[in-house]
C-alpha cells in the first residue's frame, strides 16, 4: 500500500473508531448516566441477567451449571436464547461485579463491534469514507436499539457484532475461496447459532439468496457457492452439542 494511501486508511480507521464509539454512547443515552446500583428493567433483561450472575456463581463454586431448558428458556430446541451470550456476559461481570455496568459494557460494546464490520466491509467492498455513513446507518438503527435497550433481547448482541463481519467472509470466500476464509465462514456461522439459533437462521438464510443471486448473474460460480454453503452446514453440525441435548432431553 503506498504511504499516502495508507495514512488516509489510517485516518479513516480512527475517524471510524471515534464514530463508532460516540454512536454507542448516544444509542445507550437514556440508560448511560442511570445509577449502576439499578437493575436493567428492560422487558427480557431482568430474567437472562440474574442468569448471568446465577451462573457465575456457579462456575466461581467449581461447578458447571445444568442448561436447566425450563427455567426462563423454554425447550432447548425452540428457545432463542442459546449459550453464548451468558457465558460472553460472566467474565465483564466478574472484572464490574455490577449488573448494570454488565449489561451496558455488553450490549454497547456488540454494537460497536458491528458497526466496525460495517465499515470494514464498506471500506473493503464498496469505497473509501462511505463506511463512516454506514457506522451511523448501523449503530443508531432503531431495531437494533430497541431490542438491546428496550427488549433486552440479549441473545441478539452478538448477532449484531458478528453479522457484518460474516457478511464480509462469506462474500470473500465465495469470489476466491482459502482455507482461512473457510474456516472463518465456518466459526462465526458457528458463533451465531450459539447466540440466537432463530436469528442465526434467517441471517444465513438471506446470504444464501444474495449468493444464488450472485450466480444467477455469472458472479459467483457454483461450486464456490455450494463451498459456502457447506460452511453453514457445517457449522450446524458443529452445534450439535447443543441442539442434540434439548431434541434427546439428555441434559
Amino acid at each position: 500500500m503506498p504511504k499516502k494511501k495508507y495514512g488516509l486508511f489510517i485516518l479513516e480507521l480512527i475517524l471510524a473508531i471515534i464514530i463508532t464509539i460516540i454512536c454507542s454512547l448516544i444509542g445507550m443515552s437514556n440508560l448511560l448516566w442511570e445509577s449502576n446500583q439499578l437493575y436493567p428493567a428492560a422487558t427480557d433483561a431482568m430474567g437472562h441477567m440474574t442468569k448471568v450472575v446465577y451462573m457465575s456463581e456457579q462456575i466461581l463454586q467449581g461447578h458447571l451449571p445444568s442448561w436447566f431448558p425450563y427455567w426462563y428458556n423454554g425447550a432447548t430446541t425452540t428457545q432463542y436464547y442459546v449459550p453464548l451470550s451468558y457465558y460472553l456476559m460472566i467474565p465483564i461481570y466478574w472484572a464490574t461485579n455490577n449488573i448494570m455496568l454488565t449489561f451496558k459494557i455488553f450490549s454497547a460494546g456488540a454494537i460497536a463491534i458491528g458497526g466496525l464490520g460495517v465499515w470494514t466491509f464498506s471500506y473493503r467492498k464498496i469505497g473509501r469514507w462511505c463506511g463512516l455513513i454506514g457506522i451511523l446507518a448501523f449503530s443508531l438503527q432503531p431495531i437494533l436499539l430497541q431490542s438491546s435497550y428496550r427488549e433486552g433481547v440479549i441473545a441478539q448482541g452478538p448477532i449484531y457484532a458478528i453479522m457484518p463481519w460474516l457478511l464480509l467472509v462469506v462474500l470473500s470466500l465465495a469470489k476466491k475461496p482459502t482455507k482461512a476464509k473457510y474456516i472463518g465462514t465456518t466459526l462465526l456461522t458457528t458463533l451465531m447459532i450459539l447466540s440466537h439459533a432463530m436469528h442465526a437462521f434467517m441471517v444465513c438464510l438471506t446470504i444464501i439468496f444474495a449468493l444464488l443471486f450472485f450466480v444467477l448473474l455469472k458472479k459467483v460460480r457454483i461450486r464456490d457457492f455450494l463451498l459456502a454453503m457447506s460452511c453453514i452446514a457445517f457449522s450446524g453440525i458443529v452445534t450439535a452439542f447443543w441442539s442434540l441435548v434439548g431434541a434427546t432431553q439428555l441434559e
